[in-house]
This record gives C-alpha cells, structure tokens and sequence, in this order.
C-alpha cells in the first residue's frame, strides 16, 4: 500500500466515522441498534457479484444495501412484523444467497476488504455521500427526537409520525 492510498483511506474513514457516529446516535434512539451489524453484511451479496464480474465492489455494495433497506422498508409498511425481525430475515437471507455467488478463492477480499484498491473516484464519492447523510440526518434529528419524547406533540407540531 503506498502513502496516497493510506491518506485516501484515512479521509475515507474519517468522514465515514463521523457519519456513522451521528447516525448511530439517531439509530440508538429508534431502537435499531443491531441494524447496522446487518445493513453491513447486506452488502456481501453486491461484493460478491462485483468480484465476480470485475466491477467496483463499492458499486455492488451500494446497489444491494439499497436494495436491501428498500425491500426492509416495503416490507415494514406491508407486515406488522418488528422492524428486528424484518432486518433478520432480509439479513441472512443476503448472506446466504452471497456464499451461493462468492467464489471460495475471493472470500477473504469480500469479507475483509483490501484498503490498497481504494481510488481517489471511491474517496470522492463516499465524501460527498457522508456530508449528505449527515447534512440529511441533522435534518430529521429534532423531529425523530420529539416523536420519540412524545408522538402527541410531535403530531400538534405537525411532525408526520411515518
């Protein structure tokens, strides 16, 4: 790994970091703790097709967490199953159907990743997508706070409680 891509990596983790810390916060105060365990290996079945046909694995990763907290959501607004269970399902769903794809001699690159294919292209993105989840979150965190304290204030605030 040369000196650019541990910067490249050190920007990369610094902005994720901070991000996932003020998310983290929202998510402890909806109860969804054990969700980001899960979104994160919601990713693998992405990884794994991306390694298998030669595209950024980033790319893959996004497409099927996207995929995943879609069909979480949809699912959540369809059932009256926990959200919990919803995250658990889809969960391990995704990483049964990621060992099915995942090439035996590509597991360790899927699972622990390898800082030293980090592109200045990847660095710029998860940049611009960490300040517009955070900018995102700041947004709703006053009124998740409130429909957490009190749903009646919130709806007299005209906060819609979905």
């Amino acid at each position: 790994m040369t000196e650019y891509q541990f910067i490249l990596a050190l920007i990369m983790t610094a902005f994720i970091g901070g991000t996932a810390g003020y998310l983290g916060s929202l998510m402890l105060t909806k109860k969804m703790a054990l969700a980001g365990g899960a979104l994160g290996h919601l990713t693998l079945p992405g990884m794994a097709l991306a390694l298998i046909y030669g595209f950024d694995v980033s790319l893959g990763a996004l497409i099927f967490l996207i995929l995943g907290v879609g069909l979480i959501w949809w699912l959540a607004g369809r059932t009256k199953i926990s959200m919990e269970a919803l995250t658990a399902v889809v969960f391990s769903s995704s990483l049964a159907i990621a060992f099915l794809f995942l090439p035996q001699d590509k597991t360790a690159q899927a699972l622990i990743g390898d800082v030293s294919q980090i592109s200045l292209l990847a660095t710029v993105i998860v940049t611009i997508v960490s300040f517009v989840v955070f900018f995102l979150t700041r947004k709703i965190f006053p009124r998740i706070i409130l429909i957490n304290i009190s749903p009646e204030i919130a709806k007299t605030q005209g906060v819609s409680l979905k």
